[in-house]
């Protein structure tokens, strides 16, 4: 959700943003997201098609949240992946 926080993005540019992250994961992630109408999917009718993803009114409620949560993750990373490993 962060990445779209900045506008909209194709399906491509999303998963390139965001290391490690399958596509399958991304389009299950992507369909959550629209269920929940925070995000919106646009279809271009153009060749070739063109499919952006965007946050709606209701998704960039969020944003100072997501802001809040990605600085935290981003203060704490190494705390976290530390963690992460003592469990593997």
């Amino acid at each position: 959700m962060l990445s779209l926080k900045f506008g909209k993005k194709r399906f491509k540019q999303i998963q390139r943003e965001i290391p490690g992250l399958t596509p399958k994961m991304l389009s299950k992630e992507l369909k959550e997201l629209e269920m929940n109408e925070l995000a919106l999917k646009e279809d271009h009718d153009n060749f070739p098609v063109l499919i952006e993803y965007g946050l709606t009114p209701y998704g960039q409620t969020l944003s100072p949240l997501i802001g809040e949560l990605h600085a935290w993750g981003t203060a704490h990373r190494k705390r976290i992946f530390k963690q992460e490993s003592e469990l593997a």
